[in-house]
């Protein structure tokens, strides 16, 4: 979203009692209640946080996790705000219920930067660099089982307008 806030979006389940999200900076870890049909949270970063991570957990009456989201991850750096955001499909279930298939793709989406006339979007440490017309706001990615990590830039006709901040997302267990 810029401005130091992340938002994160998920597709409602069936069966979970409640959620929680897991939330890991280089600081600490906590984790923020939430109910069993919160689809949207969105997260203000403290400044001097370098890393942020989250993981969505679907809990039982019991408070145990009975699925949880791949992890997704932030690395704020100023970038160009482009509410640049992940999602991992399917949810997968905890590892000791596994084994269980890599994820078939990452969505990666984002909103219209104005006069862009092309987005790059680059994994990094790959070389799958897709150059996407102005009107896109998402692709989809096959990362496979690997931890990914994304930049995307807005270009016009003067070249690289910026970039965005670096977002990763990584199966748990990786």
């Amino acid at each position: 979203m810029g401005n130091r806030q992340v938002r994160l979006t998920w597709q409602s389940g069936t069966g979970q009692a409640a959620l929680r999200l897991i939330r890991d900076t280089e600081h600490a870890t906590s984790a923020v209640s939430l109910t069993s049909t919160d689809t949207a949270y969105t997260d203000a970063l403290p400044i001097g946080t370098n890393r942020v991570c989250y993981q969505l957990l679907a809990l039982n009456q019991a408070g145990l996790a009975i699925q949880r989201s791949f992890a997704q991850c932030f690395i704020p750096f100023g970038g160009y705000a482009m509410g640049f955001a992940m999602r991992y499909d399917p949810l997968v279930a905890p590892p000791e219920l596994c084994p269980c298939p890599p994820p078939p793709e990452a969505i990666i989406s984002w909103s219209p930067v104005p006069s862009a006339a092309a987005y790059a979007l680059l994994p990094l440490w790959t070389t799958r660099l897709q150059v996407l017309p102005a009107d896109s706001t998402g692709t989809v990615d096959s990362p496979g089982a690997q931890t990914v990590c994304y930049v995307a830039a807005p270009v016009n006709s003067s070249g690289l307008m910026g970039l965005s901040d670096i977002l990763c997302g990584a199966p748990f267990g990786s």
